[in-house]
């Protein structure tokens, strides 16, 4: 996992925002394909990636 300058998670903070969109990212998926199951495995498989951070 990577950290920050002060040795604090980076990535928690993203994966805590798309937590918080999560419920409106099911619905629209829901809106689009009309089925539960396949709104649920595009929010899945959309969810955050973390990535490394370069410092310069």
């Amino acid at each position: 996992m990577a950290a920050d300058v002060k040795g604090e998670s980076v990535e928690s903070d993203e994966v805590e925002e798309f937590l918080g969109h999560r419920a409106r990212l099911f619905a629209l998926a829901y809106r689009m394909f009309g089925a539960a199951g396949e709104a649920e495995d595009m929010v899945h498989d959309d969810r955050p990636v973390p990535a490394r951070r370069v410092d310069r």
